[in-house]
């Protein structure tokens, strides 16, 4: 199925951008009210070429990139892929449980050679 959305994104990326543009306020409804605008968003989109600023996979890859921001501040630090965008959060924003979490799976990795 992903494949399949993968392949159309790639086929209709006029149509999907032209989607994108026309929902991006509702799709984005909370950021807003913190400061988020379409020309900040189209602006990272630009700076980051499209792609996650963490795996830096294609938005077409996943159909949407998401407004990443600090939890804590509300400050927006730049676009993210839905996948890491949760990975993320799941983590609490902290970078000392993301740093934890990259070591456990190098460990692992080790272990497994």
């Amino acid at each position: 199925m992903q494949v399949k959305r993968q392949e159309w994104a790639l086929n209709n990326k006029e149509h999907l951008n032209e989607w994108r543009r026309k929902n991006w306020v509702t799709a984005n409804r909370r950021l807003k009210r913190r400061g988020a605008t379409e020309e900040l968003y189209n602006e990272l989109y630009e700076v980051q070429q499209g792609c996650c600023a963490v795996c830096n996979e294609p938005e077409e890859k996943f159909s949407w990139l998401c407004i990443d921001h600090d939890h804590n501040t509300g400050r927006i630090r730049g676009l993210l892929c839905p996948n890491c965008n949760r990975g993320i959060g799941l983590l609490q924003d902290s970078s000392v449980l993301l740093e934890k979490a990259a070591k456990y799976i190098a460990e692992a990795k080790q272990k497994e050679l």
